[in-house]
């Protein structure tokens, strides 16, 4: 699982060239010339993405404020009840690479915990 430093490397890099940020990254991860204005720091943890997880270059989507966390979703079943019965609900639950919650409580639709993933500066890994 990527780690927030890697995630943020790759928003900083996107936010700085724009439109043609995964062209920009894909030339890099190829011909190994680092960018202009891209440090080494910032080099060695895009090619640590580009090892651990290269599809993220389909799926990811720069912040403006950058990320705080990582997470991931992960299906589970909540309990709702009333003065006659309980019974059992999906629920969609927000958690760490140890499957420890980030968020209580949990959301009842996927896209709802992505939106409250998103206005916590929460990264989804999916």
């Amino acid at each position: 699982m990527l780690n927030i430093e890697q995630i943020n490397a790759v928003n900083v890099f996107a936010n700085r060239h724009g439109r043609k940020w995964r062209l920009a990254l894909h030339t890099y991860w190829s011909t190994h010339k680092i960018p202009a204005g891209t440090s080494k720091e910032e080099a060695a943890l895009l090619m640590q993405v580009r090892n651990q997880d290269a599809n993220l270059l389909v799926t990811f989507k720069p912040s403006l404020k950058g990320y705080e966390k990582v997470g991931k979703l992960v299906k589970g079943r909540h309990e709702r009840y009333n003065l006659k019965r309980g019974w059992f609900v999906n629920a969609w639950r927000i958690v760490d690479e140890e499957d420890k919650d980030l968020v209580q409580p949990w959301t009842e639709s996927k896209s709802d915990a992505r939106a409250l993933a998103k206005s916590l500066n929460i990264y989804l890994l999916e």
